[in-house]
């Protein structure tokens, strides 16, 4: 029996309640149009303000069950534990947090796993990297910088937020592999929501290949190390990777057992893109 799925990723509802409030009530017309059971929400909802209000309404108009994973500014304004706290004491009906979830059976082939995960400062330009506004605005990060240093003097002192990206950054990648862990034992199938993208491949800008000064911010590098490595250990799973952050639309087969695809994006618009079991095929990028 094929599922379809209704993928959306940096939605981004802050913006785009004040630029097109309509927005939602035609994404529910459509989706209800399209037959999509679920929906995978790839982080960035809103921020650390409104979150569970957004998901809250979200769910209302929809009316599907929803997965999701948080991106970097969900936690804007606040703090990564408390925003994760809240995303897991969350109790209701149809909506799921995939981190606390776990591995979601789609089908008896096929699981469901993800987590947001980060720009780890894994890989890239150390000393000239680009300057996220998450250093600034989310509170674990915003503890290892020199605010005079970060907005004045060029930002030198990046030693302590280049170890705690890093830290972080390895903690998402255990706990994501603990869950593929578990998923490979039981599915020939599964399919990884994120926010950040593991891959090289698919952490491109304007249609080019990455950089060495996006990585550090863009690109989850110890998460594709050990999936790259997994992927190989286990031949006969095919994995599938859907990713955003980057706002860009891209795709690569990573390896022969593996797929990978981020989704674009724009402020105040509101996006989709249908993926469907059925071959495991993505839809291309609709705006409602």
């Amino acid at each position: 029996m094929s599922i379809k799925l209704a993928w959306i990723s940096d939605l981004h509802l802050d913006h785009l309640e004040k630029k097109d409030p309509d927005a939602l009530v035609r994404l529910g017309a459509a989706l209800e149009s399209e037959g999509a059971a679920h929906i995978l929400l790839g982080g960035d909802i809103a921020d650390s303000r409104c979150f569970e209000t957004g998901l809250e309404h979200f769910l209302d108009v929809t009316r599907c069950l929803i997965y999701f994973v948080l991106g970097n500014h969900d936690y804007y304004f606040g703090s990564i534990v408390d925003v994760r706290r809240r995303a897991a004491a969350l109790s209701l009906p149809g909506l799921q947090w995939l981190p606390k979830t776990g591995v979601v059976e789609l089908n008896s082939d096929t699981a469901l796993i993800g987590h947001g995960g980060c720009g780890d400062a894994h890989r890239g330009d150390m000393e000239n990297f680009i300057l996220l506004t998450d250093y600034a605005a989310i509170k674990e990060l915003a503890a290892t910088i020199n605010h005079e240093d970060f907005w004045i003097n060029g930002f030198r002192e990046r030693s302590a937020l280049i170890n705690k990206l890093r830290q972080m950054g390895e903690e998402a990648s255990q706990n994501l592999k603990n869950n593929l862990e578990k998923a490979a034992d039981r599915y020939k199938r599964i399919l990884i929501l994120t926010h950040v993208t593991p891959f090289v491949e698919t952490c491109t800008y304007r249609d080019s290949p990455g950089t060495d000064r996006g990585f550090p911010g863009f690109l989850w590098d110890s998460m594709g190390i050990k999936l790259k490595s997994f992927a190989a250990e286990h031949p006969d799973t095919e994995f599938m990777v859907l990713s955003g952050h980057t706002h860009e639309d891209s795709y690569a087969r990573v390896a022969s057992n593996i797929r990978a695809w981020s989704s674009p994006a724009e402020y105040g618009e509101l996006r989709y893109r249908i993926v469907e079991s059925s071959g495991w095929t993505v839809g291309p990028s609709i705006l409602v």
